[in-house]
């Protein structure tokens, strides 16, 4: 096989456990900056979402909101268009499936959502989570995270609807 047949857009991924893949998966970036910076990130072979890349990559803009004993909770640095709110729980533990998540992670991630939820009053919203491979599932990293979205109040959505993608962009 040629170098030029492997695909560009998992990048540097590697399957060991003692290494995260690199999580980018390029096709699913929804803006221009995001994608420069996901380019950046493929470069450097890290997953940004790993504790040790953290603070980086959201403690540099204050998006740390919570660090607690199994995750991180922060703004999306990239929020969905039309949100009040999209805020994401992270585990510390590299996870691709839902088959890794601890308990704990769970619990303390719904614990957030559940003190967001009665700290904003918020009215109504959604809580999702992509797994597997990010060619499968709209996402742009290949580590799991759990959305916390809460639809901007005063917009037509029936103009202009929230979705959360999870339509493949296979190439």
């Amino acid at each position: 096989m040629k170098t030029t047949d492997i695909p560009t857009l998992l990048l540097n991924m590697n399957e060991s456990k003692d290494t995260p893949p690199t999580t980018v998966y390029l096709p699913n970036a929804r803006q221009a900056d995001q994608r420069a910076a996901m380019e950046s990130i493929a470069e450097r072979g890290i997953c940004f979402m790993c504790p040790e890349h953290i603070p980086e990559f959201y403690g540099e803009k204050d998006d740390i909101i919570a660090e607690g004993e199994h995750s991180f909770l922060v703004h999306n640095g990239y929020p969905y268009e039309n949100t009040d709110y999209h805020i994401m729980a992270i585990p510390k533990l590299h996870a691709t499936s839902i088959q890794e998540l601890s308990d704990e992670f769970l619990t303390e991630a719904f614990g957030y959502f559940k003190d967001l939820e009665q700290k904003f009053a918020i009215k109504g919203g959604a809580i999702a989570m992509r797994f597997g491979d990010p060619s499968e599932t709209g996402a742009t990293v290949h580590h799991l995270h759990i959305h916390f979205i809460v639809p901007a109040q005063g917009v037509d959505f029936s103009q202009k609807p929230l979705l959360f993608h999870i339509t493949p962009r296979r190439q």
